[in-house]
Protein backbone atom coordinates (compact mmCIF):
# COMPACT_ATOMS: atom_id res chain seq x y z
CA UNK A 1 0.00 0.00 0.00
CA UNK A 2 3.02 2.51 1.11
CA UNK A 3 4.51 1.94 -2.50
CA UNK A 4 1.33 2.77 -4.55
CA UNK A 5 0.49 6.02 -2.12
CA UNK A 6 2.39 9.05 -2.37
CA UNK A 7 3.69 9.41 1.02
CA UNK A 8 6.12 12.04 2.00
CA UNK A 9 8.49 10.76 4.09
CA UNK A 10 8.83 11.93 7.56
CA UNK A 11 9.69 15.38 8.59
CA UNK A 12 8.01 17.15 5.31
CA UNK A 13 4.51 17.34 7.56
CA UNK A 14 4.09 20.17 9.98
CA UNK A 15 2.97 17.57 12.64
CA UNK A 16 6.13 15.60 12.04
CA UNK A 17 8.03 19.13 13.16
CA UNK A 18 5.59 19.25 15.92
CA UNK A 19 6.20 15.78 17.26
CA UNK A 20 10.53 16.61 16.70
CA UNK A 21 10.35 19.90 18.70
CA UNK A 22 7.66 18.85 21.15
CA UNK A 23 7.51 15.16 21.95
CA UNK A 24 10.51 15.63 25.11
CA UNK A 25 8.74 18.22 26.73
CA UNK A 26 5.26 16.97 26.81
CA UNK A 27 6.49 13.96 28.17
CA UNK A 28 8.86 15.74 30.86
CA UNK A 29 5.86 16.84 32.28
CA UNK A 30 4.33 14.24 32.40
CA UNK A 31 7.08 12.61 34.21
CA UNK A 32 7.42 15.97 36.90
CA UNK A 33 4.11 15.62 37.25
CA UNK A 34 3.36 12.16 38.46
CA UNK A 35 5.98 13.01 41.46
CA UNK A 36 7.44 10.27 43.18
CA UNK A 37 4.88 7.90 43.36
CA UNK A 38 3.47 7.86 40.52
CA UNK A 39 7.62 7.25 39.02
CA UNK A 40 7.36 4.68 41.49
CA UNK A 41 5.59 2.47 38.99
CA UNK A 42 8.23 3.18 36.46
CA UNK A 43 11.48 1.72 38.63
CA UNK A 44 12.18 -1.30 37.61
CA UNK A 45 14.48 -4.22 36.91
CA UNK A 46 16.81 -3.26 33.38
CA UNK A 47 15.01 -4.88 30.59
CA UNK A 48 16.63 -6.94 28.26
CA UNK A 49 17.82 -5.19 25.28
CA UNK A 50 15.53 -7.97 23.13
CA UNK A 51 13.01 -7.04 24.99
CA UNK A 52 13.02 -3.09 23.78
CA UNK A 53 10.31 -2.73 20.89
CA UNK A 54 12.42 -1.59 17.82
CA UNK A 55 10.80 1.77 16.97
CA UNK A 56 11.45 2.98 20.63
CA UNK A 57 12.69 6.69 20.58
CA UNK A 58 15.96 5.82 22.42
CA UNK A 59 17.23 8.95 21.71
CA UNK A 60 15.68 11.48 23.59
CA UNK A 61 18.26 12.14 26.33
CA UNK A 62 21.50 12.64 24.74
CA UNK A 63 24.80 10.33 25.63
CA UNK A 64 26.68 12.65 27.84
CA UNK A 65 23.19 13.60 29.69
CA UNK A 66 22.45 9.75 30.01
CA UNK A 67 25.88 9.43 31.47
CA UNK A 68 25.14 11.25 34.89
CA UNK A 69 21.19 11.43 34.64
CA UNK A 70 20.08 10.62 38.10
CA UNK A 71 23.74 10.23 39.89
CA UNK A 72 25.20 12.93 39.93
CA UNK A 73 23.94 15.13 43.04
CA UNK A 74 20.24 16.46 43.49
CA UNK A 75 21.18 19.63 43.32
CA UNK A 76 21.41 22.10 39.89
CA UNK A 77 23.26 25.21 38.95
CA UNK A 78 21.80 26.87 36.51
CA UNK A 79 22.28 30.52 34.47
CA UNK A 80 20.06 32.80 33.13
CA UNK A 81 21.94 35.96 33.21
CA UNK A 82 23.65 36.40 29.38
CA UNK A 83 23.80 40.35 29.58
CA UNK A 84 21.59 42.36 27.03
CA UNK A 85 20.62 42.01 23.75
CA UNK A 86 22.53 43.05 20.74
CA UNK A 87 24.57 44.48 23.41
CA UNK A 88 27.98 42.78 22.75
CA UNK A 89 29.82 45.09 26.01
CA UNK A 90 27.20 43.96 28.23
CA UNK A 91 27.11 40.13 26.88
CA UNK A 92 31.04 40.28 27.31
CA UNK A 93 30.46 41.85 30.86
CA UNK A 94 27.93 38.82 31.88
CA UNK A 95 30.47 35.98 30.66
CA UNK A 96 33.40 37.62 32.95
CA UNK A 97 31.00 38.25 35.92
CA UNK A 98 29.90 34.34 35.65
CA UNK A 99 33.42 33.03 35.06
CA UNK A 100 33.99 34.75 38.63
CA UNK A 101 30.96 33.73 40.21
CA UNK A 102 31.07 29.89 39.09
CA UNK A 103 34.84 29.28 40.20
CA UNK A 104 34.22 31.35 43.24
CA UNK A 105 30.89 29.43 44.12
CA UNK A 106 31.52 26.20 42.65
CA UNK A 107 35.47 25.55 43.27
CA UNK A 108 35.86 26.48 47.05
CA UNK A 109 37.88 24.04 48.81
CA UNK A 110 38.73 21.62 46.26
CA UNK A 111 39.73 23.31 43.71
CA UNK A 112 0.36 27.53 44.91
CA UNK A 113 4.09 26.70 43.80
CA UNK A 114 5.45 27.24 39.61
CA UNK A 115 7.94 25.39 37.68
CA UNK A 116 10.47 28.26 36.20
CA UNK A 117 11.10 27.90 32.46
CA UNK A 118 14.53 27.76 33.26
CA UNK A 119 14.37 24.79 35.66
CA UNK A 120 11.83 23.01 33.00
CA UNK A 121 15.11 23.28 30.41
CA UNK A 122 17.56 21.73 32.67
CA UNK A 123 15.38 18.88 33.65
CA UNK A 124 15.24 18.00 30.07
CA UNK A 125 18.78 17.10 30.44
CA UNK A 126 18.30 15.58 33.38
CA UNK A 127 14.83 13.86 34.34
CA UNK A 128 16.23 11.44 36.74
CA UNK A 129 17.30 14.22 39.21
CA UNK A 130 14.15 14.12 41.09
CA UNK A 131 14.36 10.26 43.01
CA UNK A 132 17.81 9.14 41.61
CA UNK A 133 18.85 5.63 39.93
CA UNK A 134 18.94 3.03 41.76
CA UNK A 135 17.68 -0.53 42.05
CA UNK A 136 14.64 -1.12 41.95
CA UNK A 137 14.49 -2.93 45.97
CA UNK A 138 16.30 0.02 47.02
CA UNK A 139 13.50 2.99 45.55
CA UNK A 140 10.85 0.92 46.16
CA UNK A 141 11.63 0.79 50.01
CA UNK A 142 12.15 4.75 50.02
CA UNK A 143 8.64 5.27 48.39
CA UNK A 144 7.27 2.94 51.04
CA UNK A 145 8.82 4.91 53.91
CA UNK A 146 8.07 8.31 52.68
CA UNK A 147 4.03 6.69 52.49
CA UNK A 148 4.58 5.86 56.62
CA UNK A 149 5.88 9.36 56.82
CA UNK A 150 2.84 11.47 55.45
CA UNK A 151 2.64 10.29 51.93
CA UNK A 152 1.69 13.61 48.94
CA UNK A 153 0.45 15.92 51.56
CA UNK A 154 4.60 15.84 53.61
CA UNK A 155 6.38 15.30 50.19
CA UNK A 156 4.35 18.57 48.92
CA UNK A 157 6.52 20.39 51.32
CA UNK A 158 9.53 18.24 51.15
CA UNK A 159 12.58 19.66 49.21
CA UNK A 160 13.49 16.93 46.65
CA UNK A 161 16.20 19.29 44.49
CA UNK A 162 18.50 22.57 45.46
CA UNK A 163 18.68 24.89 42.43
CA UNK A 164 21.58 27.29 42.44
CA UNK A 165 20.35 30.40 39.80
CA UNK A 166 23.35 32.54 38.29
CA UNK A 167 21.11 35.43 37.54
CA UNK A 168 21.75 38.82 36.95
CA UNK A 169 22.16 39.97 41.03
CA UNK A 170 24.32 36.90 40.96
CA UNK A 171 26.68 37.82 38.31
CA UNK A 172 26.84 41.46 39.15
CA UNK A 173 26.68 41.15 42.68
CA UNK A 174 27.72 37.78 43.50
CA UNK A 175 24.52 36.98 45.45
CA UNK A 176 23.46 33.33 43.96
CA UNK A 177 19.88 32.39 44.43
CA UNK A 178 18.79 29.32 45.90
CA UNK A 179 15.78 27.66 44.90
CA UNK A 180 14.38 24.47 47.04
CA UNK A 181 11.87 21.84 44.85
CA UNK A 182 9.81 19.48 45.75
CA UNK A 183 8.91 15.78 44.13
CA UNK A 184 7.02 17.50 40.85
CA UNK A 185 9.44 20.73 40.02
CA UNK A 186 7.20 22.99 42.36
CA UNK A 187 9.45 26.11 43.83
CA UNK A 188 8.74 25.66 47.44
CA UNK A 189 7.34 28.79 48.85
CA UNK A 190 10.70 31.18 49.69
CA UNK A 191 13.77 31.71 47.84
CA UNK A 192 17.51 32.81 49.63
CA UNK A 193 20.71 34.31 48.43
CA UNK A 194 23.91 33.58 49.58
CA UNK A 195 27.38 34.89 49.00
CA UNK A 196 28.93 32.89 46.26
CA UNK A 197 32.20 31.84 48.60
CA UNK A 198 29.18 30.00 50.95
CA UNK A 199 27.80 27.93 47.78
CA UNK A 200 29.75 24.96 47.90
CA UNK A 201 29.05 24.64 52.01
CA UNK A 202 25.28 25.03 50.97
CA UNK A 203 25.50 22.17 48.67
CA UNK A 204 27.74 19.87 51.10
CA UNK A 205 25.01 20.81 53.66
CA UNK A 206 22.06 19.92 51.34
CA UNK A 207 23.99 16.56 50.46
CA UNK A 208 24.27 15.43 53.95
CA UNK A 209 20.52 16.08 54.04
CA UNK A 210 19.82 19.54 55.24
CA UNK A 211 17.00 21.31 53.44
CA UNK A 212 17.50 24.96 52.60
CA UNK A 213 15.05 26.23 54.87
CA UNK A 214 17.18 24.70 57.91
CA UNK A 215 20.09 26.70 56.95
CA UNK A 216 18.28 30.26 56.50
CA UNK A 217 16.22 32.02 58.94
CA UNK A 218 12.98 32.29 56.63
CA UNK A 219 9.92 31.59 58.65
CA UNK A 220 7.50 28.89 57.29
CA UNK A 221 5.75 29.69 54.02
CA UNK A 222 7.92 33.11 53.46
CA UNK A 223 7.89 33.80 49.39
CA UNK A 224 10.31 36.63 49.30
CA UNK A 225 13.66 36.35 48.85
CA UNK A 226 15.82 36.24 52.17
CA UNK A 227 19.59 36.77 52.59
CA UNK A 228 21.13 34.00 54.51
CA UNK A 229 23.98 36.40 56.47
CA UNK A 230 24.79 40.37 56.35
CA UNK A 231 27.34 42.18 54.25
CA UNK A 232 28.43 42.16 50.11
CA UNK A 233 28.06 39.23 48.04
CA UNK A 234 31.63 39.95 47.20
CA UNK A 235 32.94 39.26 50.77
Amino acid sequence: MREVLDVPPFGDLPFDEFILQEQKRCLLHQWIQLGKFGRNEYCTEPRLRDEIPPNTPADILSDPDRAVDGQISRTLWIRTWFGLPDNKQSQDAADAAYERLFLEGMQQGDSEYGLPLYLFTALLHYPDQFDGVTTAEVHHAKIEKALREGGEEREAKRQCLLVLVADRKACEEEWVLHLAVNHKGRVLPFRARDAASYVSDNVGNWGEGEPLQANTEAAEGQEEECYMRDGSGWD
